[in-house]
């Protein structure tokens, strides 16, 4: 694996892609931080056998104390960086949803699909007359095909 390899894709692929992958890492931030407690533990100050003071932190929740070089909290807190990067891949995920609408996205894949069918309809004509069915037959085949794609979102998709 090594990074600039080209990739054959078109514009409007390359954005969906992007939309997909920004809505999997939102959805992977949020799960992680659904595991993280809602507010920090307190911090624990102790002293030890010659009289110094230490100040063991807390766990972080969703957000936390910040400290300064020398270990003792500041009094402010931040955010959790899981929290960050998730907000930070939600703004990236309307910012490419955006971009994708605006461009028509959705609207070029389902002319891609309605074209599709209508090759795939058209080779299953073709393969019904050269079958040598009698009309009946045919017409059986037709019905059973259109039942089929409708009750199967898949196929329909």
């Amino acid at each position: 694996m090594k990074l600039g390899i080209p990739v054959e894709t078109n514009p409007a692929e390359a954005l969906l892609h992007a939309v997909w992958e920004a809505a999997g890492n939102v959805e992977f931030y949020r799960q992680l931080i659904q595991e993280l407690e809602a507010h920090p533990e307190e911090g624990q100050y102790s002293e030890d056998s010659e009289g110094k003071t230490h100040y063991r932190p807390g766990k972080r929740g969703i957000y936390g104390e910040t400290y300064h070089i020398s270990g003792i909290p500041t009094g402010e807190a931040t955010v959790h960086v899981l929290v960050q990067l998730y907000n930070e891949e939600r703004d990236r995920l309307v910012k490419y949803s955006s971009e994708a609408l605006r461009a028509g996205v959705e609207e070029r894949r389902v002319k891609l699909a309605e074209s599709e069918a209508r090759v795939l309809f058209g080779a299953v004509m073709a393969a019904l007359a050269e079958a040598d069915l009698s009309f009946q037959q045919q017409e059986s085949v037709r019905r059973s095909i259109a039942m089929r794609l409708r009750s199967d979102p898949i196929a329909a998709s």
